[in-house]
């Protein structure tokens, strides 16, 4: 049996997760910013306009943020998506 939640898939109740690499480096580089410049997952929420629990669900690969949402994840680092997304791919190694 398989279906998805969020970024991983159960299949035959062994949980996996994404194989991009850029996935998981996107969290790292969201998870970096955002304690460099000293917020909580909290703070980061409601200076880009979402749930609290998106951050930390984004953070921990439990769901793949859509395009608008890390729009509004860098906006609310200050930073401009496609800089988040160099560094990913910079830490991904793509």
């Amino acid at each position: 049996m398989i279906f998805a939640r969020g970024a991983a898939t159960i299949i035959s109740g062994i949980e996996t997760r994404p194989t991009d690499p850029l996935i998981p480096a996107f969290a790292t580089v969201l998870r970096r910013r955002r304690e460099a410049l000293d917020l909580s997952q909290e703070a980061l929420a409601r200076r880009a306009g979402i749930s609290t629990v998106l951050v930390g669900r984004v953070e921990s690969l439990r769901n793949q943020p859509t395009i608008n949402s890390m729009q509004k994840l860098a906006k609310g680092l200050d930073k401009r998506l496609s800089d988040l997304i160099r560094e990913a791919e910079a830490l991904a190694g793509q």
